[in-house]
């Protein structure tokens, strides 16, 4: 691409009267040369038709996609369909869909996707945000994968799906891989097999993560916080899942429904509430296969595995949730992006090698980092690398932080607990900037008694702009979950900031308090 398009035409109008899109390569033709976006994008494309509908209906082995980006798409058809690609046999890479509206009307391994409908080649650093609705084989990113993804995220939420949802992929087969992944939004339908990350796995799924919540319905069964069902010959390893299943059909389980014969789970661990009617479990529903070194956490149920075998599973405590050396062969690392999990100390800090130490937040995962921030544990990560530039993309929910229910210590333990601050001390600062893009940052908990609290601790150097801090509080009625408390330079945004740093466009309601001095009351603006 040469610019940003401008495809509002595609709806109707222009040479367009009457009809949309027509999708670039088919099955008898299909495209086999190279597409370079040049970091420019496509925005409202509106392609319409049967199978293999996108952008690119059908890519062959030699094809190329790179660095486009689509956003406020409209894709509508029947089996295969997807806002970038319908059936992806080549490779595809730095690309993405923003606010796409993909649906996809197969009753039969219909395989929609927010950016690919099917894949039988390469994906690799991409994204989807946006609202997919389809019936079977339904992804965030991807509705069926049969080779490669890696180090690629979604954010969609899907609609009525009936069978094989999932936040990422909904069908991963037996021949494919996804790693380095993770995904967001709310995983809905009516039917059987959903998972927050993966909906049916039969392939390998690894140092991934989802964080969305499960709602499988009235009847449906085999829902997973990480994956629906993982078939015989499905490996899962170095993943979790934080965002909780919330259904009233069988094999309900924090990370996955059910884990059939042949089936294996491996180093990870589910946190997040469950329920159903039959065979649920905080961090499995049935088990037939394996389970090694993986675990939940007791405060939000007793039942690991509701029906079968517990095999390596493990309960943990709150308190042993934050001891990273109760995490049985995890790998820890410090390198944004990099295949390891990630554990922050109290003081900002990251742990690279199992301790006995308490931290502060549960492993996440090192492949969660992003300078573009979608939820929670992204917000935190910034410690990664403080010196980065941040935007949000979207509101955050930090709940999270009080309720001991995802990464974070809860109300009921001592101090520290909640969100850890970005920048602690002047040789730690953070030194980068942060656009909030006029979003917002809710129910912000942070409890300690140290110096230099807020949302970032300590920043220096930096621009801070565009974001606010709520919690929505009855200023009669102080009595709520979420503060920010510490000792001495406490602020719900930034607790110092120094002379060279500046704060625009910003403010605050949280409820805020200082055992000492240099405090800003709730309702501040800065």
């Amino acid at each position: 691409l040469g610019g940003d398009v401008d495809a509002t035409g595609t709806s109707g109008r222009d040479v367009w009267t009457g009809s949309k899109f027509v999708p670039v390569g088919n099955l008898t033709n299909k495209f086999t040369g190279s597409f370079d976006g040049a970091g420019h994008n496509i925005s409202n494309l509106n392609v319409k038709g049967t199978d293999n509908v996108g952008l690119f209906g059908y890519t062959d082995t030699t094809a190329v996609i790179e660095d486009v980006g689509l956003v406020s798409g409209v894709v509508t058809g029947v089996n295969t369909v997807g806002t970038l690609v319908g059936l992806n046999s080549g490779n595809i890479s730095g690309s993405y869909a923003e606010n796409t509206n993909v649906t996809g009307m197969g009753s039969s391994v219909s395989g929609s996707g927010g950016l690919v409908g099917n894949n039988a080649g390469t994906i690799v650093g991409s994204y989807a945000t946006g609202v997919v609705t389809g019936m079977e084989d339904v992804g965030g990113l991807v509705g069926i994968n049969q080779k490669n993804i890696s180090s690629s995220y979604a954010f969609v939420n899907m609609n009525d799906a009936i069978s094989k949802a999932g936040g990422l992929v909904g069908t991963n087969n037996s021949t494919a891989t996804i790693t380095t992944s993770y995904a967001g939004g709310t995983v809905a339908g009516s039917g059987n097999i959903a998972g927050g990350l993966v909906g049916s796995n039969a392939g390998t799924v690894s140092y991934s993560n989802a964080v969305g919540i499960v709602d499988i319905g009235q009847g449906g069964t085999n829902a997973g916080g990480l994956v629906g069902s993982n078939e015989a010959g499905g490996s899962i390893s170095n993943t979790y899942a934080t965002g909780g299943v919330k259904g009233e059909g069988g094999n309900a389980g924090g990370l996955v429904g059910s884990n059939k014969t042949g089936a294996t789970i491996a180093d990870s661990y589910a946190t997040g509430d469950v329920s159903g009617s039959t065979a649920v479990g905080e961090l499995v529903g049935n088990n037939s296969g394996t389970i090694t070194n993986s675990y939940w956490n007791l405060e939000l149920g007793q039942t690991g595995v509701g029906e079968g075998s517990v095999g390596g599973a493990q309960g943990l405590t709150a308190e042993k949730m934050l001891v990273s050396s109760n995490f049985n062969n995890f790998t820890f690392t410090a390198t944004p992006g990099a295949a390891g999990w990630v554990v922050v100390n109290a003081n900002g800090s990251l742990q690279t090698a199992a301790s006995d130490v308490a931290a502060a937040t549960s492993p996440m995962l090192a492949s969660e980092y992003s300078t573009t921030i979608y939820d929670g544990h992204q917000l935190q990560l910034m410690v990664m690398a403080l010196g980065a530039d941040y935007e949000l993309s979207n509101d955050i929910d930090l709940s999270a932080t009080s309720n001991g229910s995802d990464v974070w210590g809860g109300i009921t333990q001592p101090a520290p607990s909640g969100f850890i601050p970005v920048g602690k001390t002047n040789t730690t600062a953070f030194t980068g900037n942060f656009n909030g893009k006029g979003y917002a940052i809710k129910k912000l908990n942070i409890s300690r008694t140290d110096n230099y609290v807020g949302l970032f601790g300590y920043a220096s150097g930096s621009n801070i702009s565009n974001v606010a801090i709520v919690n929505y509080l009855d200023v009669n009625n102080p009595d709520v979950k979420e503060k920010v408390m510490g000792d001495n330079y406490v602020g719900a945004l930034v607790g110092y900031a120094d002379s060279n740093s500046s704060i625009s466009y910003s403010y605050t309601d949280n409820f805020v308090a200082g055992y000492q001095t240099y405090v800003r009351q709730r309702g501040d603006d800065i």
